[in-house]
């Protein structure tokens, strides 16, 4: 009985973002840990590499690293006791090996 090594080519990372919905189940994961707060998924969602950046949308206005956006969103939803949300018009566009979502969301806290 003999075993194949399995290798990760291009179009297995095609096929993975091609899948719309796991992309959309990323997006409620993550305003999902808000309300059940639950923040682990935060983590497993986002990339750990340093090439990741999010970008801060309250002062000061700049491009934070993985370590410290994982920090201001756990600390964000953990000071919010009562977080609701509702996303709508949720739309994916995929480009090659990318995906752009687009979406409106009502939070109240």
């Amino acid at each position: 009985m003999g075993f194949t090594r399995l290798k990760l080519e291009l179009c297995q990372t095609i096929s993975i973002l091609g899948d719309k919905d796991e992309i959309l189940d990323v997006i409620t994961t993550f305003f999902d840990s808000g309300k059940t707060k639950n923040l682990a998924p935060l983590s497993a969602i986002q990339l750990d590499d340093p090439r990741f950046s999010s970008y801060g949308d309250v002062p000061p206005f700049d491009l934070k690293d993985y370590a410290t956006t994982i920090a201001l969103q756990q600390l964000r939803f953990v000071s919010i006791s009562d977080y609701e949300h509702e996303i709508k018009n949720m739309r994916v566009d995929i480009f090659d090996n990318c995906a752009v979502v687009t979406f409106t969301i009502r939070q109240t806290e």
